[in-house]
């Protein structure tokens, strides 16, 4: 398909992709630097020439709002259900050691769901 007879992206459009691209790089732990690499660059612009892609700090603010609605999202979740804490230790392939906390509920439904609340 030629580039040439793409449309371009209206606003809605380019904060899809901007949104999308903030949780591919929350999802898949990648650096939000990614978006100023050349392959990257080359690589969004043979998949669509129209979408310009913004800065770090520009996908860095968009993973900000995804983890707030997502902690406001959990909050609505557990407020007022009884909620069991676990932890958990490990030591990473590079000597750093970490600690989670994730706290476990049943829902109304008598689901269970488990979320990590903080790793440090």
């Amino acid at each position: 398909m030629s580039h040439m007879n793409q449309r371009p992206l209206t606003a809605e459009e380019k904060v899809k992709i901007t949104k999308s691209l903030a949780l591919m790089c929350a999802t898949d732990l990648r650096p939000l630097s990614i978006v100023e690499g050349p392959g990257f660059r080359n690589f969004v612009a043979n998949l669509n020439p129209q979408y310009k892609i913004p800065s770090s700090k520009t996908v860095v603010k968009y993973v900000e709002i995804m983890y707030e609605e997502t902690k406001a999202d959990l909050v609505d979740q557990i407020k007022g259900k009884p909620i069991a804490l676990t932890t958990d230790m490990w030591t990473s392939s590079a000597n750093d050691g970490y600690l989670t906390l994730t706290g476990h509920f049943i829902d109304e439904n008598w689901s269970l769901h488990s979320v990590v609340l903080a790793t440090r």
